[in-house]
């Protein structure tokens, strides 16, 4: 099977998985938006209004597929979330490489 037919599979088993959080961008790029559960909600004062948090907005992960994925190299990607701090982001960053090349073993 060619890398070009593995990243197909890839997409539909992901479109079927994350449905409409689900976002074909073009042939080799896609979003995916990840939603978190709080497990309680919280209160945000600022002067005499508050606000009640129950949700949090999804964190955005884009995916870029490449010629030598899967078969050498992992795929592309960003992610992006308001509400994490820059250092967050770069460990989350650091950690999928990571996990591409744990699940080729």
């Amino acid at each position: 099977m060619t890398n070009s037919e593995k990243q197909t599979d890839e997409i539909l088993a992901l479109q079927s998985i994350f449905d409409k959080k689900f976002h074909l961008l073009t042939e080799n790029q896609y979003e995916i938006l990840i939603e978190f559960d709080l497990p309680t909600s919280f209160t945000i004062r600022f002067k005499d209004k508050k606000s009640i948090i129950q949700h949090l907005p999804p964190l955005s992960l884009i995916i870029n597929y490449h010629d030598e994925y899967p078969s050498d190299d992992p795929p592309s990607f960003i992610l992006s979330c308001f509400y994490f701090s820059k250092i967050d982001l770069v460990k989350l960053c650091q950690k999928i490489p990571k996990i591409f090349i744990y699940s080729r073993r």
